[in-house]
């Protein structure tokens, strides 16, 4: 299988799952990509170690060793690193989260210092995060500028975020060391003088150095030691003592210019133990020389969490009389529509004589008195039909049956000539039940013979 270079690489998919867009940057070791998952289109940022460096155990265990740092270090100003692994052609790789910004290195290189409130809004936060890495048995070993990204956020706020772990020193047999002793690992201007010297116990005091040096930089605009060469370079950093801040920045408060002296203290006894001691003594120099301090990720408290809230407990029982008492409106309900049915109101009237209007009134055989109000919602009652009609239309069953009072018969009126009168429809008789011959007696509703 061919190796690809850093540009064959740009539109490819990497890994099954990541479309390479561009470079980012380009180190001693390896190279970074701008990506996106080819799944979720999340744009990632994608760091390949060199192929031709793969076979050294030594590189691979460090660039492996930046994820298991960087994710141990579960902090909002650490960056996140996402994926890791190693493909067929042997190229190891790393997939961190995608940051927008600049770096603090490069925001020096623009501004020349920063101002004591922006510099202790931007390294606070990270001091913080090496507080956790040191309690953690991690020590970064290379603190600079450059690694040190001003990430912008999807609100717009400015996040710092600590980049580039691959230097760290694990504290931990178990896991091994990268390096081994009278190996140099940093940035020569930001190195501790144990560093320097290639000590075997580099510890949490090799990060609270850097840091001094990062905050010297960003109030004085300059290094605490400069030298033509490496080597020159690396004997200052071991023989000379630098410069107190306030004799190059005077305007640094005394208790601020302190603090940071202490730090920048060739030996590491005398100097701050942990980043933890370096970041209360910073604190309390702010308080001192009346400055505001800035909020740490970790002393503030997680979001309370509402409890939840079932509502007023309520009695089974009184659920069961809801019930019951549903019930029994359905059942009346159901009763009433029966009643009001002209189905029921036809087979009470073949049952039984239709009551009057009003339920209230007594049936008697004189013609009760009626109320006024039942009287108004009472249907008028039908005038008999004219005298030139032959024949009396039914009127149609009331609603409820109301018993008619007696009419009058109709004034005789003149027919007219050549018709004759006809006489009244006599209404049909029931048959009388015949007697029953066998039995001498009669069946009520048969009306033939057996």
């Amino acid at each position: 299988m061919p190796i690809l270079t850093a540009e064959d690489r740009i539109g490819t998919l990497f890994a099954g799952r990541y479309k390479m867009e561009g470079i980012l940057g380009t180190g001693g070791t390896g190279v970074v990509y701008e990506a996106s998952h080819f799944w979720t289109s999340r744009r990632v940022a994608v760091k390949l170690l060199k192929p031709h460096l793969a076979e050294d155990v030594s590189l691979v265990r460090r660039f492996l060793q930046e994820a298991r740092s960087a994710s141990e270090v579960a902090h909002a100003n650490v960056i996140q690193v996402l994926d890791m692994g190693a493909e067929e052609d042997g190229c190891v790789f790393l997939v961190m989260e995608r940051l927008e910004g600049q770096s603090l290195g490069a925001r020096l290189d623009d501004a020349g210092t920063l101002e004591l409130g922006e510099m202790l809004e931007l390294l606070v936060p990270l001091m913080d995060a090496l507080v956790i890495a040191h309690q953690q048995g991690i020590v970064h070993r290379d603190l600079k500028p450059e690694n040190i990204y001003l990430h912008h956020d999807l609100r717009g706020r400015r996040v710092p975020k600590l980049l580039d772990f691959g230097m760290s020193k694990i504290l931990d047999p178990t896991w091994g060391q990268a390096t081994v002793t009278g190996t140099i690992v940093g940035t020569p201007y930001y190195m501790a003088p144990e560093q320097a010297e290639g000590a075997k116990d580099q510890g949490p005091a090799c990060d609270v150095w850097s840091m001094g040096v990062v905050m010297f930089r960003c109030l004085s605009g300059r290094l605490p030691f400069t030298a033509s060469s490496p080597p020159a370079l690396l004997l200052a950093l071991v023989r000379d003592t630098p410069p107190a801040l306030r004799d190059v920045a005077p305007h640094v408060p005394e208790p601020i210019a302190e603090v940071i002296d202490r730090a920048l203290t060739r030996d590491r006894e005398a100097r701050w133990a942990d980043m933890g001691a370096f970041l209360d003594a910073l604190r309390e120099a702010a308080r001192e020389a009346g400055l505001p301090f800035p909020a740490l990720p970790s002393d503030e408290p997680p979001p309370a969490r509402e409890a939840f809230d079932p509502g007023p407990r309520r009695d089974p029982r009184r659920a069961l009389r809801w019930i019951a008492a549903a019930s029994a409106a359905v059942l009346v309900g159901a009763g009433a529509y029966w009643a009001m049915s002209p189905d029921a109101a036809e087979g009470v009237a073949n049952a039984q004589p239709a009551p009057p209007a009003v339920a209230a009134a007594p049936p008697v055989e004189a013609e009760p008195e009626l109320p006024e109000a039942p009287l108004e919602e009472a249907r008028p009652v039908e005038e008999p039909p004219e005298a030139d009609a032959i024949e009396v239309a039914e009127p149609p069953a009331p609603e409820p049956p109301v018993e008619p009072p007696a009419a009058r018969p109709p004034p005789a009126q003149p027919l007219p000539r050549g018709q004759r009168p006809r006489p009244p429809r006599e209404a049909a008789t029931p048959e009388p039940p015949r007697p029953d011959t066998r039995s001498g007696g009669t069946i009520p509703g048969v009306s033939r013979e057996w």
